[in-house]
């Protein structure tokens, strides 16, 4: 049981971070105050939805001589089959942990009785729906919406958006930063200055203590942002109707993730099916008309002009 309270804790001071590392090559734009304020409220609370102390967890510090802070070294494989079969194999387990932070803490939301609910469980909702940018004011809506967005994001669709965003992991902002998605950040000194960033700008791309974080922070991204919420859609749909969740139909979610749009959607679903990173043939994910999902993953060509 304390095990189970431990994760949940550390869950819980995850989510509190979750809207200042929105967005990657995207068109969206975003601020860290959200992030201070809600990390504040947690401090102040110094509780979990099972009131079990904060303090028991000490601080979160990064070790910064340990190996797991930096991404190895992928330009050493020759062979582009090698290099690919390093950067999954190093990836995979990041993404597993991502998820099942997402998944702790969605079970303990799915524990909440909505018609028997403590003060600490409302404090909690409070907090995890400003995070979350849930509006709603009451326990049991903010529940049901919380529901709706805490959720696990198909390993797939990380595997193949990470290779794509961080040139499998040798790109500057992957090397120097540890950014596998091309977050963003709005305060200087928070990350990298992009070379090739517009006059009047003031994104950085964020640095990331370890690539865990850069991990943690993209299924937050696409959790939290109203840019995502077809890729959201997608999913609720998915369970509703039983299937599964595959990469290759919640990326349609993904048009405005970069500037690029429908061909960037492609690519994606490119790396998905050549890299073998889901079943292809039997799992559903729109290749029918006639399914109850098929209109939210239908990809809708802009006329030509």
């Amino acid at each position: 049981m304390a095990k189970n309270l431990t994760i949940v804790l550390l869950t819980v001071k995850l989510a509190t971070g979750f809207i200042a590392l929105l967005v990657g090559c995207s068109t969206e734009r975003n601020s860290t105050q959200s992030q201070e304020s809600i990390q504040s409220a947690i401090q102040q609370n110094g509780k979990s939805m099972n009131d079990e102390p904060l303090t028991k967890l000490g601080p979160n510090k990064v070790d910064e001589n340990s190996s797991t802070n930096f991404l190895p070294n992928f330009s050493q494989y020759a062979s582009a089959r090698d290099k690919k079969e390093a950067f999954f194999g190093y990836l995979s387990p990041l993404a597993d942990a991502a998820n099942a932070k997402v998944l702790s803490l969605r079970q303990q939301l799915e524990r909440i009785n909505p018609k028997d609910i403590t003060q600490q469980q409302v404090n909690h909702l409070k907090i995890l729906s400003k995070a979350y940018r849930i509006k709603a004011i009451y326990p049991d809506q903010q529940l049901e919406l919380l529901l709706y967005k805490v959720n696990m994001i198909p390993k797939s669709l990380i595997l193949a958006q990470a290779a794509n965003e961080s040139a499998w992991g040798t790109s500057r902002f992957a090397l120097h930063g540890n950014n596998l998605f091309g977050q963003w950040c709005f305060r200087a000194g928070c990350g990298l200055v992009p070379a090739k960033r517009n006059s009047g700008s003031n994104h950085e791309v964020r640095r990331f203590d370890t690539p865990q974080q850069s991990v943690d922070a993209y299924i937050a991204n696409l959790n939290t942002h109203p840019s995502y919420s077809k890729l959201r859609q997608i999913r609720q749909c998915l369970i509703n109707h039983n299937e599964i969740m595959t990469g290759r139909a919640l990326v349609v979610g993904l048009n405005h993730y970069s500037s690029r749009g429908l061909e960037y959607i492609d690519e994606i679903r490119k790396l998905i099916k050549t890299n073998q990173l889901e079943n292809w043939a039997q799992q559903w994910w729109g290749g029918t008309t006639n399914h109850p999902c098929s209109n939210l993953v239908t990809i809708k060509q802009s006329p030509s002009t």
